[in-house]
């Protein structure tokens, strides 16, 4: 049975320029020198014969069926045992040419073909003395045996060769039949994605998109065909201001940038999307770059929500605002007239005027909730040891009433912030503190000035846990223990207390674990200007 051979055309040919067009061309060669040394051998009957086998072949070697293709080089053996036959001195190089269909033999017909080469082989040695009717002298029959026994060497070689290579093929043709399964469910889960997704090469090429990687593309006004290329349509988070070409995604996300969910726009006015961007740096085991992975994200709808709910928010707080206003001044002019009046009276009064002045708080966190992102900042000159003092003070009862022991380090920090937002900022922290450590725990709160200023509330309360700290900082966020031990609030005032902060040029963070408390660290820049 034929290994390694392909039915088709451009497979046969191959096999052909491989096998039987170096035995023509040196066939060839030898007629050209014979033609030179001796001439007369050109015209015997032997040599007439030999190319005739020969030229058989060659007309054969492309139409004749696989099964049948022994055949071609059988005749190119014959061939070169015929002509070499008639004159062994003269010819006895041609015995080398015989070597490559006696490879072919080997390589490409098993053992059959093994058989046929050793068959072959015996009878270009073999056949000079037959035609001479003589048997070879006792030193004679070791060049008799030679080429027969390196025929069949060769044979057996190129046979295991072949069997190696055909077994490594199947294997690779297995493998490459896995790999081309394993791609296409590759490229079908990418398809249904709700997410665009790009993999670009280490050279930038992108490699592999899907529909919705190029729909990205061509709302952003990139060249599909030349991805790396800028956008014409990006926009910032504030859908005004274009992002520059060397500050768009693509372009960093190639440059080797880390890119974790960026809110852009992509569009021109009119028919925008929201797209949050990912960007990741793909490295092999041992940290060579093998690419970068581009994700992309359409949170037009969830943007679109929230600002709706910001919007309504703002709305709704004014509309409460306003009256409540009027009912907390009333409350306190008839508190006035009512002094030293009926002590139950006055209790009733005091219970309404406290509730009316949490509810302004609440309405005053929405509002800034509502504008978190556009906070204005009044700056003036801050006492901040005073200011921290008089939050505590005023959170000192309350905490006194839960028998938690409220502490102070405040030395002198004088600074430049707005004094009622920061004043925001450390009634959150306290009131968070106090509300959420049990009887005989403690808060402290300490300031620290230097290069920067740290503001510290620490507590011995239940503490968070992992996935409740990552959150903290969200707006609208309680944790489970909140909601169920009843505990009052919005989940508004870590988010307010981070905006704030930031918005002064700071950072706040957290230091919890679950029954070991919370440390809350506010750090601003010493302004003194």
């Amino acid at each position: 049975m034929a290994r390694l051979l392909t039915l088709n055309p451009a497979g046969r040919r191959r096999w052909f320029l491989i096998w039987q067009a170096p035995v023509l061309f040196l066939v060839a060669l030898l007629t050209l020198a014979l033609a030179i040394t001796a001439p007369g051998l050109l015209t015997t009957p032997s040599t007439l014969a030999g190319a005739a086998a020969l030229a058989l072949g060659a007309a054969i070697a492309l139409p004749l069926p696989v099964r049948f293709l022994a055949v071609v080089p059988v005749l190119d053996i014959v061939a070169i045992a015929v002509i070499r036959s008639q004159d062994v001195g003269t010819l006895i190089s041609i015995s080398s040419i015989a070597l490559i269909p006696i490879l072919c033999l080997g390589f490409h017909f098993g053992r059959s073909g093994v058989a046929l080469a050793s068959c072959g082989a015996v009878l270009i040695t073999a056949l000079p003395y037959l035609r001479a009717s003589e048997a070879p002298h006792a030193t004679q029959w070791i060049g008799l045996l030679a080429l027969p026994t390196v025929s069949v060497m060769l044979a057996l070689v190129a046979q295991l060769g072949s069997s190696i290579l055909a077994d490594r093929s199947e294997k690779l043709s297995r493998a490459f039949a896995r790999s081309s399964e394993q791609l296409e469910i590759t490229r079908s889960l990418i398809e249904v994605l709700p997410v665009g997704l790009a993999y670009h090469g280490p050279d930038g090429e992108r490699r592999l998109a899907n529909r919705r990687a190029f729909e990205f593309a061509l709302l952003a006004g990139m060249d599909v065909e030349n991805p790396d290329r800028p956008g014409t349509s990006v926009w910032r988070e504030d859908r005004i201001r274009r992002v520059p070409p060397e500050e768009q995604f693509v372009t960093r996300a190639l440059s080797g940038a880390e890119i974790e969910a960026e809110l852009v726009w992509l569009g021109e006015p009119g028919s925008q999307a929201a797209v949050a961007v990912s960007a990741h740096q793909v490295t092999s085991a041992a940290g060579d770059p093998l690419g970068t992975v581009v994700v992309s994200l359409d949170v037009t709808e969830l943007v679109e929500s929230v600002r709706v709910r910001d919007q309504f928010l703002a709305t709704l707080s004014h509309e409460l605002r306003t009256p409540l206003v009027s009912v907390v001044g009333y409350l306190d002019i008839i508190s006035e007239e009512l002094e030293g009046g009926d002590p139950e009276l006055v209790e009733m009064l005091g219970t309404a005027r406290r509730g009316a002045r949490t509810l302004t708080d609440r309405i005053s966190h929405l509002l800034v909730a509502g504008s978190q992102d556009r906070l204005t900042l009044d700056l003036d000159r801050v006492d901040l040891s005073e200011l921290v003092g008089t939050v505590a003070e005023r959170h000192r009862h309350s905490a006194g009433t839960r028998g938690v022991q409220l502490s102070c380090d405040l030395p002198p920090v004088v600074t430049t912030a707005d004094p009622h937002k920061i004043e925001l900022v450390v009634d959150n922290l306290v009131s968070n503190a106090v509300k959420h450590t049990a009887m005989g725990g403690s808060v402290e709160i300490s300031l620290r000035s230097g290069p920067q200023i740290m503001l510290m509330v620490g507590d011995t309360g239940s503490g968070l846990a992992r996935h409740e700290r990552e959150r903290a900082f969200d707006r609208f966020y309680r944790t489970d223990s909140a909601r169920r031990d009843a505990v009052q609030g919005l989940g508004l005032g870590l988010s307010i207390c981070k905006a704030v902060v930031e918005a002064h040029g700071g950072e706040i963070s957290m230091v919890t674990s679950p029954g070991q408390g919370t440390t809350v660290t506010v750090v601003l820049p010493a302004l003194t200007g």
